[in-house]
């Protein structure tokens, strides 16, 4: 298990860019979610757009939750997804990649847990764990969040938390999953993947 937690200091960019290097590829999970009246065609460009990627490399896609917002209650509900992919990318290159594809999918500045074209989160980096000032990997409010859990579940079951131990497939069975979320029948997410742009 590793644990990095200091500054996001040029020293600390380095070692864990040593650790990215040291396997061809690391899996991560990405949470994607909206909440504009036009969520399902953001989260379906969000997908093409990392499939465009050159790196990270898309693995899986899950099907399509709608649930209510969290947080912040007063706004419309969220859809949102999961998708696993492999890549090379050290955690805060990745921090940055997914900001600007958010700014390209329509994101803009507004408040903390409040209504946004499009969010893009590390919820996970193979076994790593990582506290900066900027990043907390594992997400901060994975376990938290069954909107998060239960896509992720679908597009990497075996991955294990590596501050609790158990499997998504595990946490998926035990959190609470609130009766306003709902799974709706998307497209098969193998047939998304291989939309093109």
């Amino acid at each position: 298990m590793r644990i990095l937690k200091k500054k996001p200091t040029s020293s600390l960019r380095r070692k864990i860019s040593r650790i990215s290097s040291t396997t061809t590829k690391n899996s991560i999970l990405v949470g994607i979610g909206s909440n504009t009246p036009d969520a399902g065609d953001r989260l379906r460009r969000a997908v093409r757009a990392l499939q465009a990627s050159s790196d990270p490399d898309l693995i899986a896609v899950s099907h399509f939750y709608r649930s209510e917002p969290w947080g912040v209650p007063e706004q419309a509900a969220f859809l949102n997804a999961a998708a696993r992919l492999q890549t090379s990318l050290p955690p805060h290159e990745l921090l940055a990649l997914f900001k600007r594809l958010e700014t390209g999918l329509g994101r803009t500045g507004g408040p903390r847990w409040g209504p946004r074209a499009m969010d893009l989160d590390l919820l996970a980096y193979g076994s790593l764990i990582l506290r900066t000032p900027d990043l907390v990997v594992p997400h901060r409010f994975f376990l938290e969040r069954s909107f998060a859990v239960y896509p992720a579940a679908e597009v990497w079951p075996d991955w294990i938390h590596p501050e609790t131990g158990k499997t998504l497939s595990e946490m998926s069975r035990t959190i609470l999953f609130s009766t306003s979320s709902i799974r709706l029948e998307s497209p098969d997410p193998r047939a998304l993947m291989e939309e093109r742009a």
